[in-house]
This record gives C-alpha cells, structure tokens and sequence, in this order.
C-alpha cells in the first residue's frame, strides 16, 4: 500500500483560527476527503514541525 506524508503550513488567520477553534474539525474534513477516494488515515509517526 502507497503512503504519502503532508506537508502543510497555516497562514496567520488559520493559524489563529486552528488556535480558538482546535483541529477536530480539520482532521475530521482531512479523514472525509481521503476516504472519499477509497484511501484511510494511516496512524504512526508524530507531526514534526521545521
């Protein structure tokens, strides 16, 4: 099975936004769009910033 690894970056308003509202919400919509073309949300290593 393929794995890819996300790279991403927030502006600061998402940045903010990730702060007050929490990532629930994003994660939720990340899981959504990868099972939506048959793939799943892998667990394992922990994110590691720059």
């Amino acid at each position: 099975m393929q794995k890819f690894l996300w790279q991403v970056s927030y502006t600061v308003e998402g940045a903010q936004g990730l702060a007050t509202e929490g990532g629930s919400g994003r994660r939720a919509a990340i899981e959504e769009m990868i099972e939506s073309v048959g793939g799943r949300q892998g667990r394992g290593l922990p994110p590691a910033g720059e």
